[in-house]
């Protein structure tokens, strides 16, 4: 049966012209003048030589589709050879819109010919597109943010203080974003008239860790759990002027200002960064960013301990500190521990002092 098919397809005849006109599938044509001719030792035609694949029997192809929790989604299907030329072509072929979604990866291998032309057999994963910005772009952006706003050159403040006292700011969970931005610039508007008339001899404010809602691009935790989605870039920016707001507003109310960055468990890479700028831009404060999760201060003869917490924490703490700041601890007569995390406030009484749980504000 072949041996006709053979010559007629070395006439110029096409396999797909020779399949139609014996009623047979293309494949079950192509591979039987390929066995003819290879059985006889007769020179292959290109067109059945093109691929020496399976050539025992005709193989079926089930398509699979999986979707995954995180949006992304994997497909194993039949594709031909010119839509493997690049991510777009291939997303169009698959049935996505190359504007919407993003190839994570690939990978294919020959599966045979269908009506003249080569398929692959292709495993795609593909996720939807986001607004996602580059390491690089988001750079680019906060620093454009900071070169418009600069804090005055106080290197050394000269107010005379008329309150003999020194304010501390407790700065926990702000979790920031640019959702509650009123609620912040309402919070300076009433510390602003809560302070007006008044000098204090220092103000101290400390950043209690998880001051942003996630710690990198991808909407995760330090630890890497997934939390909300939101614009990172605009997040970084409105934080860093609610501060620089603080801190210059703290410069004006004060003869001296310092401040505590303490590690929490949202966003203690970016919290780190975001300090290590207000170090560089205001250098008249005394500053203390290092991501450690626990510090001492003392305000006159008050004992200060810094932490972010957990459930353990205030048990934890209260057995720790006074072995870890034996020295300042044992030089004040009053002492707490301000703690967040559990965005709450509580207090615990215990040999040592007081203990009190505090949230912003």
């Amino acid at each position: 049966m072949y041996k006709k098919y053979y010559n007629l397809l070395k006439e110029g005849n096409t396999t797909q012209e020779l399949a139609d006109l014996a009623g047979i599938p293309y494949e079950t044509m192509r591979k039987g003048i390929y066995r003819y001719a290879k059985k006889n030792k007769l020179p292959l035609p290109s067109e059945v030589m093109a691929d020496e694949l399976d050539t025992s029997s005709e193989k079926a192809f089930i398509e699979k589709t999986k979707i995954h929790s995180n949006g992304e989604e994997e497909i194993t299907r039949l594709v031909p050879e010119e839509a493997l030329d690049n991510p777009e072509a291939l997303l169009e072929e698959l049935g996505y819109n190359p504007e919407a979604w993003d190839v994570i990866e690939s990978s294919r291998s020959k599966w045979g010919r269908k009506a003249g032309k080569m398929f692959f057999s292709g495993r795609v994963r593909v996720r939807p597109k986001t607004n996602e910005i580059t390491q690089e772009e988001l750079l680019q952006s906060i620093l454009a943010e900071v070169t418009k706003y600069k804090p005055d050159p106080i290197i050394t403040p000269t107010n005379i203080p008329n309150k003999k006292q020194s304010l501390v700011i407790p700065l926990y969970d702000l979790h920031y974003s640019i959702d509650n931005i009123p609620y912040f610039q309402k919070f300076l508007q009433e510390l602003a008239k809560e302070l007006e008339g008044n000098v204090y001899e220092e103000i101290v404010i400390t950043l209690g860790g998880d001051a942003l809602e996630h710690d990198n691009f991808v909407f995760t935790t330090e630890a890497g759990t997934r939390t909300e989605d939101t614009n990172i870039r605009a997040d970084y920016v409105a934080l860093y002027h609610f501060l620089a707001e603080l801190f210059n507003l703290a410069l004006d109310k004060a003869t001296k200002v310092r401040y505590y960055n303490v590690r929490g468990n949202h966003s203690p890479s970016m919290d780190w960064t975001l300090s290590l700028m207000l170090q560089e831009l205001f250098p008249q404060i005394e500053m203390d960013i290092e991501p450690d999760s626990l510090k001492a201060i003392s305000v006159y003869d008050t004992f200060i301990a810094l932490e972010h917490g957990d459930i353990k924490s205030a048990k934890r703490v209260e057995e720790s500190i006074g072995y870890l700041y034996r020295d300042l601890f044992s030089k004040c007569n009053f002492h707490y521990v301000f703690t967040g995390h559990l965005h709450g406030e509580k207090e615990i009484l215990s040999d040592t002092g007081t203990f009190v749980k505090i949230r912003f504000p």
